[in-house]
C-alpha cells in the first residue's frame, strides 16, 4: 500500500483497489497510531488528486471569486509540492 502525506491533515492511501482520501482524527489505536477517518475512495489516483482540491477549495474561507482564485492557485501548489519529485532524484 502507498501513502502519500499531503499535510499534516489529509493524506491519500491506497490498497489494490483503490485510492482512499483520509482526514486525520484526534485519536490513536491501541498501537499508539494515529487513526484517519476515509473521506472518500478512488479509482485512479489523478481523480484522488482533483477530487483533493476540489474539496481543500469547498472548505476554504474563500467569500468571492477572487478569494476563490487565490485559494484555488494556493492548493494547487501545495499539491505540487507533494506530486513533484525532487531534482537529482530517480
Amino acid at each position: 500500500m502507498a501513502t502519500i502525506q499531503i499535510n499534516d491533515q489529509y493524506r491519500l492511501r491506497s490498497d489494490s483497489r483503490q485510492w482512499i482520501f483520509e482526514k486525520i482524527t484526534n485519536s490513536k489505536n491501541d498501537k499508539g497510531e494515529v487513526i484517519y477517518t476515509p473521506l472518500k475512495f478512488y479509482t485512479s489516483l489523478g481523480t484522488a488528486v482533483k477530487a483533493a482540491h476540489g474539496y481543500f477549495l469547498r472548505v476554504s474561507d474563500a467569500e468571492d471569486v477572487t478569494d476563490l482564485i487565490y485559494e484555488s492557485n494556493r492548493i494547487l501548489y501545495e499539491l505540487k509540492k507533494v506530486f513533484t519529485p525532487y531534482a537529482g532524484t530517480k
